[in-house]
């Protein structure tokens, strides 16, 4: 027999909601960027500035991961490189993650949970990939400037299927 609290909620820590959850798992600079379109349209920035500023909310959010420690001058200094560079070649998933939030905001678009989980697919993929497939939103992100993903890694990004089909056949 089956106790009657369990029987209405066989799962009873699971009493969150679905969005409570994934706000809980949320990149730490979701909130951040956030708000970054509404700065944009009453301070207007120009692409290297938001570059930087996205750079840095990256590299905070990950430095204890990516330099072993979170506070120390000794890793401030590769993330003060990092932050400065206009280039893809350092670390390249969490710079193409904040090129692609600062291209994003520069153009006029909104951040949402959504996008920075693209953010974050493409930066996971396209630096050890010869082609990556996406949706046609971000293939226009990803390919037009001032990003140039496809250039800076020499990588196909395209999102319709039939061009997925031809690449295909074409490295078969």
């Amino acid at each position: 027999r089956i106790p009657p609290d369990l029987a209405k909620n066989p799962f009873p820590k699971s009493d969150r909601l679905l969005g409570e959850a994934a706000k809980e798992e949320e990149p730490p600079f979701l909130a951040k960027w956030r708000g970054l379109p509404a700065e944009q349209r009453s301070e207007r920035r120009s692409f290297s500035q938001l570059l930087k500023t996205c750079r840095k909310d990256v590299l905070e959010a990950y430095s204890k991961d990516l330099f072993g420690s979170e506070s120390s001058s000794s890793a401030s200094q590769p993330a003060d490189s990092i932050i400065e560079a206009m280039d893809y070649g350092r670390v390249p998933c969490c710079e193409i993650v904040a090129g692609m939030c600062a291209a994003q905001v520069h153009r006029g678009g909104r951040i949402r949970e959504n996008d920075v989980l693209d953010f974050i697919h493409a930066g996971a993929g396209i630096p050890s990939c010869r082609a990556y497939f996406c949706d046609r939103p971000m293939e226009y992100l990803l390919r037009s400037k001032p990003l140039q993903i496809d250039i800076h890694f020499d990588a196909t990004i395209r999102s319709r299927p039939e061009e997925l089909l031809a690449y295909l056949e074409s490295i078969h």
